[in-house]
């Protein structure tokens, strides 16, 4: 329904003369991403606004390798709006999660490779995303119209430095501290079979790897044998602050056996000496 829907709008926003993203080549656009890319912290706001300067740029070119470069900005666009996505989730903040799920689903790739990144399952899991998104009360009060301006208009995404990344700020423009017991080790990232997941520490001490199964969403696999029908989370993170409980449980030590207080082990009473 959503594709449906969005195909008359984007080829709306593709018509519209652009001059900032003809002003420059491809190979200086891609330059850009590959910097923002490799910056630390990533600037994803930008590697999308980049690879979306590309892919208008792609509509107007009918040269040869037109198809190739929107190819690779539509695999970049579906990375970089997952990121973004993540980092929103992060952030509680489930209106702008919608948001960039719906930039990746509808400007982005379904399938294909980049950079050993399978696009296939993050263009699922941006899919699921979305769909559970819309049941939120925050996103159904949300302004259709002006909603998918955002999605569909890359010229409403602010800039990497106007985010502070994975730091939601207050009113008083100071970020706001979150409180977690957990650390991301790994990923979000992918394993061998293209399956998305995390690797998180607890502050004590134990490890979980949190899996996504596509339609269903995030799951502790180091659960044991039994828990086949332990409960799908919305994203990793709930995953992670659901289980950390459980975790601790199974990984607490030893509970220490009580003595028998009538043995006295490190201290003995002097003896009346005899007489």
């Amino acid at each position: 329904m959503y594709r449906r829907i969005f195909i008359s709008s984007v080829l709306a926003f593709w018509l519209l003369p652009s001059v900032s993203c003809l002003a420059e080549s491809y190979e200086k656009l891609d330059k850009k991403i590959v910097d923002a890319y490799n910056s630390e912290p990533k600037r994803m706001q930008d590697v999308y606004v980049y690879a979306m300067q590309i892919l208008e740029r792609t509509r107007l070119d009918n040269s040869d390798d037109s198809s190739q470069w929107e190819d690779k900005a539509q695999k970049l666009v579906t990375v970089a709006a997952y990121g973004e996505t993540d980092r929103a989730i992060d952030n509680k903040d489930y209106r702008e999660a919608y948001v960039w799920a719906m930039r990746g689903i509808t400007n982005g790739a379904s399938r294909g490779e980049i950079d050993g990144v399978t696009m296939k399952q993050v263009y699922d899991a941006l899919k699921d995303l979305a769909d559970k998104l819309a049941r939120e009360p925050v996103v159904k009060e949300m302004k259709y119209g002006k909603t998918m301006q955002e999605v569909l208009d890359y010229r409403k995404v602010r800039k990497s430095s106007d985010y502070l990344p994975r730091d939601k700020k207050d009113v008083a423009g100071r970020p706001e501290i979150k409180e977690k017991n957990y650390q991301l080790l790994e990923g979000p990232s992918q394993d061998s079979s293209g399956n998305l997941y995390v690797k998180v520490k607890y502050d004590f001490g134990a490890i979980i790897t949190i899996r996504y199964y596509v339609k269903r969403g995030w799951k502790n696999i180091n659960l044991p044998d039994a828990s086949a029908d332990a409960p799908y989370y919305l994203s990793w993170q709930e995953c992670a602050d659901a289980n950390a409980d459980i975790s601790k449980l199974r990984n607490a030590p030893e509970p220490v056996r009580k003595k028998d207080p009538g043995k006295k082990l490190y201290f003995e009473e002097a003896k009346p000496s005899e007489l």
